[in-house]
């Protein structure tokens, strides 16, 4: 609380030093020069120096042209109390099941009134879209970064491939040999205990295959519990075991050169990885080129959040600029 009053404080205007803050009927008083003493004893200047960053980037994003920041980002600096509400509507959903009351409560506990919350929400969403809008209009498209963005959006090489999988775990097996035993006497169960089993399990998955059951009936007999759920639902069960978003780096290299091995509609296994043995199904596989795509990757690139290490380097670009040394010249 005192960290999100001083960042509070910090970022009103000037007033006279003997403003009255806080007074008593008993004769206490508290002014704004007591309070912001007070405030410099116990935090130092890290609010201060937050608050001379912030004035440091509203002024270099008034320097750009509205026309080069992306839209989303232009959007939140046009309207930053949309965003605000959007994110304490985020949070209350999140931790309280969407009861604003109930949010509120907690706030009074915690010695806050909403306005303050969403004031010091303010702050950081203004913070956040300043730098956002600061690192994207700067953002190089040197060919490193532009073939990060096209394969994180094409996938690696520009092949997409829509994989599922029926997977037999190593730790799911390593806990039911431990569940077996008595914990004292055997307090982990031998590796190669493990392997075999897993293997005894994976080769009842491969006489399911040779039988030509649907893939759905593997998956039920696998160890993640969210792709056993979706099997045994009907209208889900064709996409039971899927992996979302499939790029060749799940599950590993040996994972990987075996879906590159396959033609969509095979399915294939086991196939061992540090995770267990999979029953691999590809359904369907894409490939994209780069200079098909060229203009759309350079546009994702420019829109991409920035990364905690461009962050890191525009505020060490600007301390160095506007020369903010330790402690604050005053």
């Amino acid at each position: 609380m005192l960290a999100l009053s001083c960042a509070l404080l910090l970022a009103l205007p000037q007033a006279p030093e003997a403003e009255v803050l806080v007074r008593l009927p008993a004769g206490i008083t508290v002014t704004r020069a007591e309070y912001r003493d007070h405030l410099e004893a116990t935090v130092g200047g890290a609010r201060l120096e937050e608050l001379v960053l912030d004035r440091i980037l509203a002024r270099e994003v008034e320097a750009l042209s509205v026309a080069s920041i992306p839209p989303a980002t232009r959007a939140i600096l046009a309207d930053p109390a949309a965003e605000v509400r959007a994110r304490l509507a985020e949070r209350i959903a999140k931790d309280h099941g969407g009861d604003r009351d109930a949010w509120v409560r907690l706030q009074e506990r915690l010695g806050l009134a909403v306005a303050e919350v969403e004031r010091a929400t303010l702050l950081q969403v203004l913070r956040d879209a300043r730098t956002a809008a600061l690192v994207q209009t700067r953002r190089g498209t040197d060919a490193a970064a532009v073939r990060r963005a096209f394969e994180e959006h094409y996938g690696v090489d520009g092949q997409r491939a829509v994989v599922r999988h029926a997977l037999v775990s190593f730790g799911a097996v390593r806990a039911q040999l431990r569940a077996g035993h008595d914990a004292h006497e055997h307090p982990a169960p031998a590796e190669a205990d493990v392997e075999a089993r897993a293997r005894t399990r994976a080769d009842e998955l491969a006489a399911l295959a040779r039988q030509g059951a649907p893939f759905h009936e593997l998956v039920l007999r696998g160890d993640d519990p969210a792709a056993r759920a979706a099997a045994q639902d009907p209208g889900l069960r064709e996409r039971a075991g899927r992996i979302e978003g499939y790029n060749y780096q799940h599950f590993g290299v040996e994972f990987a050169a075996a879906v590159r091995a396959m033609q969509p509609g095979e399915v294939r296994g086991p196939v061992r990885t540090t995770y267990g043995y999979h029953w691999i199904l590809l359904e369907s596989r894409t490939t994209t080129k780069l200079a098909d795509v060229q203009e759309r990757v350079l546009e994702l690139l420019r829109q991409e959040p920035p990364r905690l290490a461009e962050q890191r380097e525009l505020v060490a670009e600007l301390r160095t600029k506007y020369q903010v040394t330790r402690p604050l010249p005053r």
